[in-house]
């Protein structure tokens, strides 16, 4: 990134693949001067390789403090005194399973990344927004949660549970951040087409901590069922590049959207959510797993 641009700088995070990797490309390509989160070199040159032009990738693996605590000092060296004019915390993970038999070791990883993460690396970051947004300049935070942030499917409890934390995060950041004008927007897309599913597929087995060896035989059928339909997001699920706008509309509009709930899935979700009786709601999650 050229120290000495004026052009606004953006934080993404989960550049590696999917939502962060597209939103990272077009953001440069629009003017923005991009640091992207990446966890390996090879990703790191692979960025460079399609967009080389306003994009810095750091390595940033926000689960650990040490990543973290180096990849903000690389941020502050990088966007000088001028401060920092958005964060979009993209960067999760999904472990998918049973809520019976995921493991404590498993739900401490999936609140690692996605809740203690993003708070993190958030919090260290929360000054040098401020210090953009007091130089009269728009300050921004993005949030990348799901339509699991609201609604919990079966077998995808430890996930969704992260993205209530995630939607909680937002809802208290937009009120105590609002003294500094730094606006704060929530992305809910439904299940978009990225090898996230791939990765919850492969994990997606019976764990075997079950001292009486019965846990395959009372998932196995719903969670061949989850599997198929995991597959199906992958087939037919959001483009990513319908997310990707979303963001671009909420770092880029004069009045971000506080919400945007991205797929008419989501919408029909909530909606129906918000109308229907709990009983109904459990119907349809059970039946879509087989239950």
């Amino acid at each position: 990134m050229n120290a000495s641009s004026p052009s606004k700088s953006v934080v993404v995070t989960g550049c590696s693949s999917g939502i962060g990797r597209m939103s990272a490309i077009e953001l440069a390509k629009s003017g923005w001067n991009v640091i992207a989160g990446v966890r390996r070199d090879e990703d790191a040159k692979s960025l460079l390789q399609e967009q080389p032009a306003n994009l810095t990738p750091i390595i940033l693996d926000i689960a650990s403090q040490e990543s973290v605590k180096t990849a903000c000092d690389s941020i502050e060296q990088l966007t000088q005194n001028r401060g920092l004019n958005a964060l979009v915390n993209n960067a999760g993970i999904l472990i998918p399973g049973p809520l019976e038999l995921i493991t404590q070791e498993q739900l401490q990883q999936q609140f690692e990344v996605n809740v203690f993460g993003t708070h993190r690396l958030t919090q260290r970051l929360i000054p040098l927004l401020r210090k953009a947004a007091n130089k009269n300049q728009s300050a921004r935070l993005v949030l990348i949660s799901s339509i699991s942030g609201r609604i919990t499917p079966p077998f995808f409890g430890a996930y969704a549970a992260s993205k209530h934390a995630l939607e909680a995060f937002g809802e208290a950041w937009r009120c105590e951040l609002s003294p500094w004008n730094i606006d704060v927007s929530v992305v809910q897309p439904d299940s978009v087409s990225t090898a996230i599913w791939d990765k919850a597929c492969s994990n997606m087995e019976p764990s075997k901590s079950q001292d009486d060896g019965q846990a395959e035989q009372l998932y196995a059928s719903m969670l061949r069922n989850t599997r198929r339909q995991s597959l199906s997001y992958k087939r037919a699920g959001l483009a990513t590049e319908v997310v990707v706008r979303s963001v671009l509309h909420a770092l880029n509009h004069r009045r971000p959207r506080p919400y945007y709930r991205v797929g008419w899935r989501t919408r029909a979700a909530f909606l129906a959510n918000n109308i229907l009786p709990t009983s109904w709601m459990d119907f349809v999650l059970r039946k879509s797993v087989g239950g």
